[in-house]
């Protein structure tokens, strides 16, 4: 059964739908900053003012509460001369949206701009315990667009335009109408056999009062290998639609790309141009970006910076308690592989994590087999083949946390599952029960509303589903199962893999090893089976994109050996053991 996601969101942590580009949040003084400014708005989430209803212009205050940070406006605003009548700007921060855009209204403000605390753009706003007093328009701006307002209005006034408003030449496209690949993160060697393809696309709207004549679209790929190296463009297309009419959209796709240049980052760029000057430029152009991994699959992007899935919003079910978020991938390549471990984010509104309890969080995978052959997942379809138990948290006082946890095999509670076959869908669903409000990681800037909508065909396909029953241990999708309709983003949780020949299992010609306590915080010991008395043996510590970052060489009898990681960043890494007859490897993981 289908049915509409219902949200509710961490704190200020949400998302939603980017606002069609026929509303607008405008800048109209002073000159240098005036323009149109990427916005979302709270009204796609239910609440506040429907800002397609009208226009609200005024100069812009920013709030200042009675406690600090006082410019998060938590509690009784203390400027409320200064805000009466005015649009009020909030910055995004430890207390509920709607919490704040209510004082801001009690306090006179005929709109309320929050402003994000964090890069990479504005995010959706879930409304919260207070959603349903607030009755004035409510938008969120990015940190970077915050930082320029506020200091223009450190110089004198700033005067803002929010609502629907009409401009002769105007096409474009919203976030979630640009095509992105499937998958935001998959492993080289996988989809070097899968080859799927990516097909670039978006959808193009005539938001003006004009036709738009030979309305453009242009894409541009370009690849760059792991380890750095120059970039390189690997795909150009030019696709031209003759005559847009106003208030009507377009699909335009290119060529299929496929990505043959192997392991490394690939950056899309679009660009949308018509026969006419377009008065609002900041929806016609996009980039985002797909990467081919070593060892990972996950639907989202990839922060490099931290070596882990990108994640901009958390979310769960609205009201709290049971929720399941699962999403699929496709392993081509399946025999000489083992599924290793999960990486995925969990926060909670509760007082802290010792609340929310470790062992009430678990992960997940299941094997999906199609046994009639129609392509559609059923109940008896799908079949636990590996979990992994949160044990415990690295700070329980935290109210959020990254993990690494290994996957177990159902069967027999050994590390790792094997692969048996070549071909098979895998899900893998990070799972709470309890009565808290708890939240799992996603990626909101990886939307993939197009896609979903026109080209998947299954929910391995899709960005994510979710349940919150189940039949035994496994997720009723039969029953009570939401799937991705009309909600944006990408589930944020990623499955590593790794060869079986990698991962510890004796070598004739080496031995084996053990690597212990895994996941870890601060180091690992290594206790070796020799084969024989090497002269020498090298630990080698490498991280998910293949780089060493430790090495280790002990000689004479004793070879077991301890390993200080406690300066690695949280992530997936891999201990090889080099000896003159060659290697064998571990994966592990550090935990922060």
């Amino acid at each position: 059964m289908l049915k509409q996601l219902l949200v509710t969101f961490l704190f200020c942590t949400a998302f939603g739908a980017f606002t069609a580009s026929s509303q607008f949040v405008l800048v109209n003084s002073p000159t240098d900053i005036e323009g149109s400014y990427t916005f979302t708005n709270a009204f796609d989430n239910g609440w506040g003012a429907d800002i397609t209803t009208g226009l609200w212009t005024a100069d812009v205050a920013l709030v200042e509460a009675l406690t600090a940070p006082t410019n998060e406006g938590c509690d009784t605003l203390v400027n409320g001369a200064d805000l009466a009548g005015k649009i009020a700007m909030v910055d995004r921060g430890s207390c509920n949206f709607s919490l704040k855009a209510l004082n801001a209204q009690n306090a006179g403000a005929i709109a309320c701009v929050i402003i994000n605390n964090i890069t990479g753009g504005p995010v959706g706003m879930g409304g919260g315990d207070f959603a349903t007093e607030v009755i004035i328009p409510v938008v969120m701006l990015s940190l970077e667009d915050g930082d320029i307002i506020k200091a223009a209005m450190a110089l004198g006034p700033v005067n803002m335009t929010i609502g629907d408003v009409a401009f002769p030449n105007n096409i474009g496209a919203n976030n979630i109408d640009w095509l992105r690949a499937p998958n935001g993160t998959m492993p080289a060697g996988q989809y070097d056999v899968a080859m799927i393809p990516f097909t670039p696309g978006a959808v193009v709207t005539n938001f003006g009062a004009n036709d738009a004549s030979n309305v453009v679209l242009e894409t541009s790929i370009d690849y760059m290998p792991v380890g750095g190296g120059a970039s390189m463009n690997v795909y150009s297309a030019t696709e031209t639609f003759d005559l847009l009419e106003e208030d009507s959209s377009v699909l335009l796709t290119s060529d299929d790309y496929i990505a043959t240049e192997g392991m490394g980052t690939y950056d899309v760029s679009y660009t949308i141009t018509s026969d006419s000057a377009d008065q609002v430029d900041n929806d016609n152009a996009n980039t985002n970006q797909f990467f081919l991994s070593e060892n990972v699959y996950t639907k989202a992007g990839w922060d490099f910076a931290n070596d882990r899935p990108a994640r901009d919003n958390a979310f769960t079910i609205a009201g709290g308690g049971n929720i399941e978020f699962i999403t699929g991938f496709q392993m081509p390549l399946g025999v000489g592989y083992q599924l290793e471990s999960f990486n995925f984010y969990v926060a909670t509104n509760a007082a802290d994590l010792a609340t929310v309890g470790a062992s009430n969080v678990t992960a997940f995978v299941y094997e999906w087999d199609d046994v009639n052959e129609d392509g559609l997942e059923q109940n008896d379809e799908i079949s636990i083949v590996g979990f992994g138990e949160v044990t415990d948290w690295a700070d329980p006082t935290a109210t959020a946390e990254w993990l690494t946890i290994p996957i177990l095999d159902f069967d027999d509670f050994e590390p790792g599952f094997v692969v048996p076959q070549d071909d098979n869908v895998y899900f893998v669903g990070v799972r709470y029960q309890g009565p808290e409000l708890v939240f799992f990681g996603f990626d909101t800037g990886y939307d993939q509303s197009v896609y979903a909508d026109f080209i998947a065909p299954t929910l391995a396909d899709l960005p994510y589903f979710w349940v919150d029953t189940w039949i035994d241990l496994s997720p009723d999708i039969e029953g009570d199962a939401a799937i991705f309709t009309d909600f944006w983003g990408s589930c944020a949780t990623a499955l590593i893999i790794g060869q079986v020949n990698s991962t510890g299992e004796v070598n004739p010609e080496i031995g084996s090893f053990e690597v212990y306590p895994n996941p870890t915080t601060d180091f690992i010991n290594v206790e070796t089976k020799l084969a024989k008395d090497f002269d020498k043996v090298d630990y080698t510590v490498v991280d998910n994109n293949g780089k060493v970052v430790s090495i280790l060489r002990t000689q004479g009898q004793d070879k077991n050996a301890t390993i200080d990681v406690s300066t690695l960043p949280a992530g997936q890494y891999y201990l090889n053991v080099n000896t003159e007859d060659g290697s064998v490897s571990k994966a592990f993981s550090v935990q922060r």
